[in-house]
């Protein structure tokens, strides 16, 4: 963890008064799992609470560059290279691939909540980098709202992929925005929220 601090002269009073009052900080982090397409279910490891995801898949030729290229899909059927998602949290569908398909997280979710992504390409996002959000506004600093995967035991991503004329080796990409809080008080600082295994 990174913390971009600046240092400041403090009166005697204003020390006074951070010491005494708690301070808290609202901070996004970013975490990644990487899996080895086989199967088309997946346990995540992933923790704290979930503003959103991100998923893509990698030829694993591929890997070094650690970019995804419109170009470089791998002739799938119809270029996306996963056709839905389907998340159960403790046996629970959170989300159902009926509704979480290819174009819903390539296109809808980044119009409502990632709008920049069309600046360039006013028609389509056509980079295939997936996009499901637990939170409305998520790239706010307080998004409205998260799901605490901290108290899931068991979370199952089912990917089904889209069809690929050869069979090659890929991997699969989860990127978790998630948020956390720093709480200093006493002199002390620690996260709210801790990675729980």
């Amino acid at each position: 963890m990174f913390v971009d601090t600046e240092y400041v002269f403090l009166s005697t009073d204003e020390f006074k008064y951070f010491l005494d009052k708690p301070q808290t900080y609202i901070y996004t982090q970013t975490q990644e799992q990487q899996i080895d397409v086989g199967t088309d279910t997946y346990r995540l490891e992933i923790y704290n609470p979930v503003a959103e995801f991100f998923l893509y898949i990698l030829h694993n030729n591929k890997l070094e560059f650690n970019r995804t290229d419109k170009n470089e899909q791998y002739s799938t059927e119809n270029g996306h290279s996963i056709s839905s998602i389907n998340l159960e949290l403790d046996g629970q569908t959170y989300i159902d691939e009926t509704v979480a398909d290819s174009n819903f997280m390539s296109q809808l979710q980044y119009l409502l909540n990632h709008s920049s992504v069309f600046e360039n390409n006013t028609t389509m996002n056509n980079m295939y980098v997936y996009n499901y959000s637990f939170s409305e506004n998520p790239e706010a600093c307080c998004p409205g709202g998260t799901v605490n995967f901290n108290l899931i035991n068991n979370k199952i991503l089912k990917v089904n992929l889209a069809p690929v004329s050869t069979s090659v080796p890929r991997t699969l990409f989860v990127l978790a925005r998630t948020l956390n809080i720093l709480r200093i008080q006493d002199g002390t600082a620690e996260v709210v929220f801790k990675n729980v295994s």
